[in-house]
């Protein structure tokens, strides 16, 4: 299977700039992806989760603390997966 990835960014009318990464992988499965939407929230840190926690915590803190935009991830099974990175522009 032949899997594509795409970065896509843009300014939306003066206001936010997106940062779009899409691939047309198999997509993660539904468990997977709420630990994953639950890791873009908070950090969890426990023996099987504390790498992967801590990774997407800072990003977390750089995107929503530092710089008050939004991280999200959305994964249709079969399909692909979408992570997108939201700045507000000052």
């Amino acid at each position: 299977m032949l899997v594509t990835i795409f970065l896509f960014l843009y300014e939306c009318l003066f206001t936010f700039y997106f940062c779009l990464v899409w691939s047309t992988s198999e997509g993660i499965p539904i468990t997977l992806l709420n630990y994953v939407k639950r890791s873009l929230k908070t950090v969890v840190l426990d023996d099987a989760t504390a790498q992967s926690g801590l990774s997407s915590d800072i990003a977390r803190q750089i995107v929503e603390e530092t710089h008050n935009g939004g991280l999200s991830c959305n994964s249709v099974l079969g399909e692909g997966t979408e992570f997108v990175i939201e700045i507000p522009v000052f």
